[in-house]
């Protein structure tokens, strides 16, 4: 379990939603919601769905060929080959998707 925590010093377990960085965060209702329904989610499919904030975007290197921050992040939170990866760039506003091996064949 990941413990997120607001600007109001509100901490909320997730295991689903990692926000090490705040973007979210601080809207301990939004982040409760969020985390209730992709419990649901995987309770309902067997299919896990983890969704990241990053306050900008992966540098050139981590990025240096299509797909390759996303397959190894994905890898790393466990849904690369049967899960669903979510990631939001603040900086560019920009929403990324890795849907896992398995899910697409």
């Amino acid at each position: 379990m990941i413990a997120v925590t607001g600007a109001a010093s509100v901490t909320t377990t997730t295991n689903h939603i990692h926000d090490p960085e705040n973007v979210v965060s601080g809207n301990a209702e939004f982040v409760r919601e969020i985390e209730s329904r992709l419990t649901e989610f995987e309770s309902k499919t067997v299919i896990r769905v983890v969704v990241r904030y990053h306050t900008k975007l992966p540098s050139d290197e981590e990025d240096s060929e299509p797909g390759a921050f996303m397959r190894k992040l994905a890898s790393q939170v466990g849904v690369l080959e049967n899960g669903i990866l979510e990631v939001y760039f603040a900086n560019a506003d920009e929403w990324r998707v890795w849907i896992g091996n398995q899910l697409t064949a």
